[in-house]
C-alpha cells in the first residue's frame, strides 16, 4: 500500500551502489479508463491535449472562466470527478469534500453538484445502466458483451471476461429481498456473507481492473530491460545504473503509456523521476 512521505520505512528502501530506484505513476488511469469505456469522447479530447478535468468540471459547476477556477473549486472538481464516475450520490460527496478539505457544501449544493455531474457526462450515467445489465446477465448465466468496442464479454456464472483472458467472478450471485429492510438488488458471497453489486459498483470493479491489466503489460514490457522492485497501484519502480537514469526514466514512462490494442484511443500520460 502507499507509504506517507516522510515514512521510516520508505526512507529505508535505498539501491544498491551504483544504481538508483526510478519510478513514474500512471495520471488519472482510471479517471482516464473509465471515460473511455463511457465513451466520453469531449472529456478524452481534454485529457489528450493535457487538459485538466477537474478544473473543466469545477469551471462549470461554479460557472468561472477555467483559467480563474480556484485550489477549492479545483478540489471539489477533482472529488466530484474521482468519486461521481461510480455512482457516489451527494451525502457521500459531502462527506469526502469535507473530509479532504474542511469545506461543507451542504445539502443542496452536493445535489446540485451531483446532478450536473450526471447530466453532463451522460456516457458514464448509461454505463451504470448497462452494467446493471450485465449484471443480470451473470445471475441468469447468460451472455453479454458491453463497453466501448465491446470491451467487456458475459460469460454466464463464469464472470465478465478482460481483453486480456482474466475473469471477474461474482460467486453465487443472485436477486435478494432483505427480509429485515426491504432492500431488493443483487448480492454475491463474500467469505463472510454477501455484499451488493449494482451498475456503479461494477463500474468502479471494472475500471480499476482495467487499469491493472494496462499496468500488468507494462510490466511485462518494462521486466525485459530493467528488474522491478516495487508497484503501488499505478506507480512502478525499477532498479538501473546511475549512468542510466535519465534514460530508464524515458524508457519507464514511454512503457507505462504505450496505448493497448485492445483500447485504442486512450490518453495515457504519466510522470516520474
Amino acid at each position: 500500500q502507499n507509504l506517507p512521505r516522510g515514512s521510516t520505512i520508505k526512507e529505508a528502501i535505498i539501491a544498491p551502489e551504483g544504481q538508483l530506484i526510478v519510478g513514474a505513476d500512471l495520471s488519472n488511469i482510471e479517471l482516464r479508463v473509465g471515460m473511455w469505456v463511457a465513451g466520453e469522447m469531449d472529456a478524452l479530447r481534454l485529457l489528450g491535449a493535457g487538459g485538466d478535468l477537474y478544473k473543466e468540471f469545477a469551471s462549470k459547476a461554479f460557472d468561472v472562466a477555467y483559467d480563474d477556477v480556484s485550489k477549492e473549486q479545483r478540489f471539489i472538481g477533482k472529488t466530484s470527478q474521482l468519486g461521481l464516475i461510480f455512482g457516489v450520490g451527494a451525502a457521500k460527496l459531502r462527506g469526502a469534500v469535507k473530509a479532504g478539505s474542511g469545506k461543507d457544501l451542504g445539502e443542496e449544493e452536493s445535489k446540485r453538484i451531483v446532478e450536473l455531474y450526471r447530466s453532463t457526462y451522460t456516457g458514464v450515467t448509461d454505463l451504470w445502466k448497462t452494467c446493471g445489465e450485465a449484471i443480470k446477465a451473470i445471475a441468469d448465466d447468460d451472455t453479454f458483451a458491453f463497453g466501448t468496442r465491446d470491451l467487456y464479454r458475459v460469460e454466464g456464472k463464469k464472470g465478465i471476461k478482460f481483453p486480456s483472458g482474466m475473469y471477474m467472478q461474482y460467486p453465487e450471485l443472485t436477486y435478494m429481498i432483505d427480509e429485515n429492510t426491504g432492500e431488493k438488488g443483487y448480492k454475491y458471497k463474500l467469505r463472510n456473507g454477501y455484499d451488493r453489486l449494482y451498475g456503479g459498483k461494477l463500474t468502479n470493479n471494472l475500471v480499476q481492473g482495467t487499469a491493472r491489466c494496462i499496468m500488468s503489460e507494462a510490466m511485462v514490457r518494462v521486466n525485459k530491460r530493467y528488474p522491478i522492485v516495487l508497484t503501488i497501484h499505478d506507480a512502478l519502480y525499477i532498479l538501473a545504473p546511475e549512468a542510466e537514469a535519465q534514460e530508464a526514466l524515458d524508457f519507464l514512462i514511454e512503457e507505462m503509456t504505450k496505448v493497448p490494442s485492445w483500447m485504442p484511443g486512450i490518453p495515457l500520460a504519466a510522470e516520474g523521476g
